[in-house]
C-alpha cells in the first residue's frame, strides 16, 4: 500500500513538472509570444507557432501578434522599456499583462539622435 502510494505521488509530481504554465512567455521567430492556446491567438489576431511551448499540451503554442497597423508589437509590459516606448490596450490576445508595446514617435528618435 505504502509503494502504490509513493509510486502515485511520484508519477503525479512528474506529469506536474513537465506542463508549462498558459501565459508564460516564449520567443518564436525573433518575435516575443505568449503560450496561450491555438483558439485564443486565433480569436485575438494573433499567429501560433508550434515548438515554442515544449512543455505545454499541444494545443498551447506560442502566440505572436504585430499590432496597430504593424508598427506595435504585442509582449509582455514589463519587457516594453524603450525610454520613449508607450503601450496599448485591447489590441493583444492574452491577460492585461500583454499588451502592444509601441516604440517612441518619430519626433522623439530623431531629438534624442541630435543629442
Amino acid at each position: 500500500m505504502k509503494a502504490t502510494f509513493l509510486s502515485t505521488l511520484v508519477t503525479f509530481a512528474l506529469a506536474v513538472s513537465v506542463q508549462g504554465a498558459i501565459n508564460d512567455p516564449c520567443t518564436a521567430k525573433g518575435q516575443p509570444g505568449i503560450c496561450i492556446t491555438t483558439s485564443d491567438c486565433s480569436a485575438g489576431g494573433g499567429t501560433s507557432h508550434v515548438g515554442f511551448c515544449p512543455r505545454d499540451p499541444a494545443h498551447v503554442r506560442c502566440c505572436t501578434k504585430k499590432c496597430n497597423r504593424d508598427v506595435g508589437t504585442c509582449r509582455f509590459t514589463n519587457t516594453c522599456t524603450v525610454p520613449g516606448s508607450y503601450v496599448l490596450t485591447g489590441l493583444c490576445p492574452g491577460p492585461a499583462s500583454f499588451r502592444c508595446c509601441m516604440p517612441p514617435p518619430s519626433w522623439l528618435r530623431r531629438a534624442e539622435e541630435l543629442d
